[in-house]
């Protein structure tokens, strides 16, 4: 049987999965809920392999949907599980409330997140949770993106940086993905409080990280423990990427 183990990286992807699972440990025991009678939606889910399909395996009832064809045809190829289900629709194709409802690293690539906000509001059980994780949009990686972004421009360079302009760990198979929404640790706050959510926990991820440090840093024993043990202590506005549990107000 195929395993859907998340390898840590510089991006804190296995700190992210372990926060997910943590949390809907959490909001089962809280609720008193049987974990088969548990509905998850995954927005976003891309091709399925750093969430998805981690949390199927672990038996949990989970909705994947994506905009992009190509990364939901993946998911449905590598998709084992009967409790698992992907497809290519939009949020506003989704008619059923769900108890969870996951959205990472989603808003970074919106025009109009309060909107995508409000559809998850819609989607969601009274007293359901959103578990969201977004970027820091003035954080380590987002410098390094916009290094590279500059770098790669110039002819000397651009066939030496290009492998760096790959994604990783085949979140999306969408080409051209890019985020065009820099969020500080406030914007962020002032946009849940706008779409009427409260923060009922979050945590950081990782202090370093990004497509220089995954190809570099990353590579030395011990560095990504760090970064994320950095992260756990350093202030809000720092770190790489935050993980936020939302609730209804």
């Amino acid at each position: 049987m195929t395993k859907f183990i998340v390898k840590e990286n510089s991006y804190g992807h296995k700190k992210r999965i372990q926060f997910i699972i943590n949390q809907i440990d959490k909001y089962i025991k809280e609720n008193d809920i049987n974990k088969d009678a548990l509905e998850i939606l995954d927005v976003g889910c891309g091709s399925g392999l750093l969430i998805t399909l981690p949390l199927g395996q672990l038996g949990y009832n989970i909705l994947g949907i994506d905009t992009d064809k190509i990364s939901i045809d993946f998911a449905n190829t590598n998709n084992i599980f009967e409790k698992v289900k992907f497809e290519n629709i939009p949020i506003e194709n989704i008619i059923k409330k769900y108890d969870i409802i996951l959205a990472c690293e989603i808003l970074e690539h919106l025009e109009r997140p309060i909107e995508f906000l409000r559809n998850l509001k819609s989607r969601l059980k009274d007293d359901g949770i959103i578990i969201l994780t977004t970027p820091n949009g003035h954080g380590w990686s987002e410098r390094e993106s916009r290094l590279v972004n500059f770098i790669i421009k110039l002819p000397i360079l651009k066939y030496v940086l290009k492998a760096i302009k790959k994604n990783v760990g085949n979140i999306t198979l969408k080409e051209n993905d890019r985020h065009i929404q820099t969020f500080s640790f406030q914007s962020i706050k002032i946009l849940f409080d706008k779409s009427n959510f409260i923060i009922q926990e979050w945590q950081n991820g990782p202090l370093f990280g990004g497509p220089i440090i995954e190809r570099t840093m990353a590579k030395i024993p011990g560095f990504k423990t760090l970064s994320n043990v950095l992260g756990n202590i350093v202030s809000s506005k720092y770190v790489l990427v935050w993980y936020f549990v939302l609730k209804n107000k």
